[in-house]
C-alpha cells in the first residue's frame, strides 16, 4: 500500500524520527459540517499483514484526544500525541479472528499533511492460515452523531467498501482474505493491544 510503503520508507531514511508535519490551527470537531474517515486496508500475503492507512481530520483527532486525556492535544507539538493515538485507536479501530480474538495493532506512525488532513499508520499481523476477520472501526463517534468511517479493503484486483456509522452500521463486519502462504510477523515494532 503506497502510505504504509511511504512511511516505512520515511522511517528508514530519518531513522526512525517522527513524520515532518505542516503547522495547523486547531480546529475544533464540530466546526466543519462533515465527519468522515477513509481507511485503505490492504492485504499484504507476503507479510501476512493487513496494512491501514486511516485518513482523519486533525481537528476531530485532537477533539476526541482532548475528551480522553482531559485536555487540550495538539498533532503538531504534544509530545506524547502518538501515544494518544495509538491508545485511542486500540479502543475504536478493532480487528479480531473468528474464534474472537483480538487482532494486535502495530503503530507505524501518523503523519499530519494540512488542517484538514491527517494520516495514521498501523499494521495488524494475521494469524496463520487466516480466511476471514472482524472488522469494527467507531472512531469519532462520540464526538459526532453523524460521523461515517469508511474502509475499502484491496487484496489484489478485488475491493470491498465497509461503512460504520452510530446507530447505523456500527456493529463489526466480517472480511473475507486470502490465508497467508507463511506463518504470522513477528512484532518487533510497538503493538497496540498488550
Amino acid at each position: 500500500m503506497k502510505h504504509c510503503t511511504r512511511r516505512r520508507r520515511f522511517l528508514r531514511l530519518t531513522g526512525g524520527g517522527t513524520a515532518m508535519t505542516v503547522g495547523m490551527a486547531v480546529w475544533p470537531a464540530l466546526a466543519h459540517p462533515f465527519h468522515v474517515t477513509f481507511t485503505e486496508m490492504e492485504h499484504n500475503i507476503a507479510r501476512s499483514t493487513l496494512e491501514a492507512a486511516i485518513r482523519v481530520a486533525p481537528g476531530d483527532l485532537e477533539e476526541a484526544l482532548g475528551r480522553r486525556v482531559g485536555r487540550r492535544v495538539n498533532l503538531d507539538r504534544d509530545t506524547g500525541a502518538d501515544t494518544f493515538v495509538r491508545d485511542y485507536l486500540r479502543q475504536v479501530f478493532l480487528i479480531k479472528t473468528r474464534s474472537g480474538a483480538p487482532v494486535p495493532a502495530i503503530w507505524i506512525g501518523k503523519q499530519v499533511v494540512s488542517h484538514q488532513i491527517a494520516w495514521l499508520y498501523v499494521e495488524f499481523p494475521l494469524p496463520a492460515k487466516a480466511r476471514e476477520v472482524w472488522v469494527r472501526n467507531h472512531a469519532f463517534f462520540a464526538i459526532a452523531s453523524r460521523q461515517v468511517n469508511t474502509i475499502v479493503f484491496k487484496q489484489g484486483v478485488r475491493k470491498k467498501t465497509l461503512t460504520f456509522s452510530p446507530g447505523v452500521d456500527q456493529d463489526g463486519k466480517w472480511l473475507q482474505i486470502t490465508p497467508p502462504k507463511t506463518g504470522g510477523v513477528g512484532s518487533q515494532r510497538q503493538q497496540l493491544a498488550t
